[in-house]
């Protein structure tokens, strides 16, 4: 019955591109195929594409693959998952940033600035391509956009996610009036993707925002971290919950991530990591 209730939604509301828009033909609708089989739309078996995906903890060859999840496919155009910039190495093995240089190991940002995460895995750039996406996602409610994040995260990244070793997904929370004026909290969204994706719990109780605050894009470094003071604040962590990942949809300076980091091992979680869709350029 569900199958073809999303068949039906699919008829209605076709899926699209998220980098050109165009309605995707997907040779019948949301058909599957086990993770073990996919291949990056748009790479060839032996393609530098699919080496990065091997490379970065994901592909055919990771050890602890989930061999029973189900991707989607059709999730974007051949063409265009080429006009992605996803993160490749060299990275900083702090935030993910790409580096430019191998014998370096902490992008700038990184080495000028204090930390409260462990470490974090980023999926994109933040350029052009990337920051339409994202809008698209956020402000014109392409929801859908998840769905493509989140298994390029997947596929890309499942190995380092694993190394983790976390007990909980936490999505970087939105305060209560902005989320009812959207309508969604996109970093919900994809956190609660992913976790289906990689069977791990999402726990959007823990962590809330109690403060409404100033947009981050339009402050400069020092303003960032000013305007999130208390923003945050921790619930009573369950004593399950030792290590967790954070779930953003933007990484820019690191000082959202590292205000909740900061509150949630205040309240007793001993690791926080993050996961997020775009990071952008050293500042």
């Amino acid at each position: 019955m569900k199958r073809w209730f999303d068949k039906y939604l699919e008829i209605l509301f076709p899926r699209k591109c998220p980098v050109c828009d165009d309605i995707i033909a997907t040779g019948g609708g949301r058909n599957s195929q086990k993770s073990d089989d996919i291949i990056a739309a748009g790479s060839g078996r032996n393609s530098p594409e699919r080496e990065e995906i091997i490379a970065a903890g994901g592909g055919r060859n990771s050890p602890e693959r989930e061999d029973n999840i189900t991707l989607q496919s059709g999730l974007i155009c051949p063409e265009c998952i080429r006009k992605i910039h996803f993160v490749r190495e060299p990275a900083c093995k702090k935030c993910g940033k790409e580096i430019f240089d191998e014998r370096v190991e902490y992008c700038s940002d990184c080495v000028k600035h204090r930390h409260d995460y462990e470490w974090g895995v980023p999926l994109m750039n933040y350029d052009a391509v990337g920051r339409k996406i994202i809008a698209d996602f956020k402000y014109h409610n392409r929801r859908d956009n998840a769905d493509f994040l989140a298994e390029e995260i997947y596929k890309r990244a499942y190995g380092k996610i694993r190394l983790m070793g976390a007990d909980a997904l936490v999505p970087v929370p939105m305060y209560f009036l902005k989320k009812r004026i959207r309508g969604f909290n996109q970093s919900e969204v994809l956190a609660k993707r992913l976790g289906t994706l990689l069977n791990i719990p999402v726990n959007d109780k823990i962590l809330i925002r109690n403060r409404n605050t100033s947009p981050q894009k339009n402050l400069e470094q020092t303003q960032r971290i000013n305007n999130l003071k208390k923003a945050f604040k921790a619930n009573d962590i369950p004593h399950s919950i030792k290590s967790v990942i954070l779930v953003d949809d933007i990484y820019t300076t690191g000082s959202t991530v590292n205000a909740c980091a900061r509150v949630l091992k205040e309240a007793g979680v001993e690791k926080v990591y993050f996961i997020c869709a775009c990071i952008g350029r050293n500042t």
